[in-house]
């Protein structure tokens, strides 16, 4: 699919309005991270503002790339690890929330583990509505499940759980 970077700062609602307003693009994908230097609300803050640009653009749809362990996946989430990702998970959660609030169409994709591809391996990653579910996905598999939910009715208002039943998951 012919892809279009917008440059901008993702934490300045009027940077991302301005970006939005500029390009109007059908479908933005939020799938930032962090670094380690920046605070967990990162993921709140820059939902808002993605929130705000894709309602000033018209954007028809937001994809947000989110992760096993908010909203309703908490309950699978390893208890080994929530003291450790315990803020950063729930900043997600609220950005969640944000987006399905906010009246914009929305698509939301968790992954619990992401794995570069493997040479030699073709991925076979799936979405499931089943929160339950926790499993690793690749990257090119999230991103193909990303592209065929692009303004896919089957996916717009939904939340989703990218998994790849061939790739394996670390010892929970």
């Amino acid at each position: 699919l012919p892809v279009k970077f917008a440059v901008g700062d993702a934490t300045r609602e009027g940077d991302v309005i301005a970006a939005v307003r500029a390009r109007r693009d059908d479908v933005a994908v939020n799938a930032l991270g962090k670094r380690a230097s920046e605070p967990a609300a990162f993921y709140e803050t820059t939902q808002r503002a993605i929130t705000a640009g894709a309602k000033a653009g018209g954007v028809r749809q937001v994809i947000l790339h989110s992760s096993v362990g908010a909203g309703d996946s908490r309950a699978i989430y390893p208890e080994s690890r929530w003291p450790m990702m315990a803020e950063v998970l729930t900043a997600k959660d609220v950005a969640e929330r944000e987006l399905i609030g906010s009246g914009v169409p929305y698509t939301i994709i968790r992954n619990a583990v992401l794995r570069n591809d493997a040479p030699g391996t073709t991925e076979r990653a799936e979405l499931t509505t089943d929160q339950r579910r926790f499993g690793a996905v690749t990257r090119s598999g999230l991103g193909r499940l990303t592209a065929e939910c692009a303004l896919s009715s089957n996916c717009l208002g939904r939340i989703f759980h990218a998994v790849d039943p061939q790739v394996p998951v670390p010892a929970r």
